[in-house]
């Protein structure tokens, strides 16, 4: 039986995984305001809509934005997650030029890196400021929000809109399309590519469960897309929840003090005062 989608959007399901298994190397203190975890996500997808649906010009600057700023974003990637700054210093301008001169697949497999090594630094910051909890709860809203609006055609439109925007030219040759990830003739969304970067934020420091959260990711992916059996679009921050499911129920007791502590410090507060 033949499936419904091709190689390239199965790269893309393979690339989801990934990004999980490339989160943070490091154990770093997490943040404690459950707001941005939960809220920012959701948030994202809220002003991405609006933003499409507003004006020609807000569709465009949004592109506009994400032609350079993703750039700037990816070059920050290495440094964040804890590896050699340098590799995301000299690796992304190389990418930015494949995409910028090259045609075809090669352009877009550069643009889909670079647009993966921005939501890793943007994942990173959400990170930096939430603690897993509010982290995987905004994971779980987000794809059951995304769910909503794409199975009853709220996202389509959105979609097709963003896609069409030309980017910029410049010494003659457009400058790459960084407002979503397309590689060949399958296409992912901006939180498509964060949601799972910022499900592999849920494992400092644990590789071993990172790399598997990254594996269960990549193969949710591939076995949601079979839904494009029946549906011209699906929503991809769906196999994200993979990663939460393994972060929920390997959690260490260190990691179940931690979310304990978080949770009872303002009732303590207050009775200290």
């Amino acid at each position: 039986m033949a499936l419904p989608y091709g190689w390239t959007f199965a790269v893309l399901c393979v690339f989801q995984g990934i990004l999980v298994a490339l989160g943070w190397r490091r154990r770093w203190q997490l943040g404690a305001s459950k707001l941005i975890g939960v809220v920012l996500p959701v948030g994202a997808l809220a002003i991405g809509l609006a933003a499409t649906r507003q004006s020609g010009w807000s569709t465009t600057a949004l592109a506009t934005i994400a032609t350079f700023g993703a750039p700037l974003a990816a070059m920050a990637a290495s440094a964040a997650l804890g590896y050699q700054p340098s590799i995301a210093i000299v690796l992304t301008p190389i990418a930015f030029v494949i995409a910028w001169r090259m045609d075809g697949l090669v352009s877009d497999a550069a643009s889909v890196a670079i647009i993966g090594a921005a939501c890793l630094s943007i994942a990173t910051l959400i990170a930096a400021a939430a603690p897993q909890r509010a982290i995987a709860i905004g994971l779980v809203v987000l794809a059951i929000v995304d769910a909503v609006l794409v199975f009853r055609g709220h996202v389509a439109t959105s979609t097709v809109t963003l896609h069409a925007v030309e980017p910029p030219v410049a010494a003659g040759h457009p400058l790459p399309a960084l407002q979503d990830a397309t590689l060949g003739n399958s296409l992912y969304g901006w939180l498509d590519i964060l949601a799972p970067a910022l499900a592999g934020m849920l494992f400092p420091a644990e590789r071993a469960r990172r790399m598997f959260a990254g594996v269960m990711t990549a193969v949710a992916a591939l076995i949601w897309a079979l839904l494009l059996g029946l549906t011209d679009q699906i929503p991809g921050t769906v196999p994200a929840l993979a990663a939460v499911l393994v972060w929920a129920t390997t959690r260490t007791p260190h990691e179940r003090i931690a979310v304990h502590e978080v949770a009872i410090r303002p009732a303590n507060a207050i009775r200290q005062k």
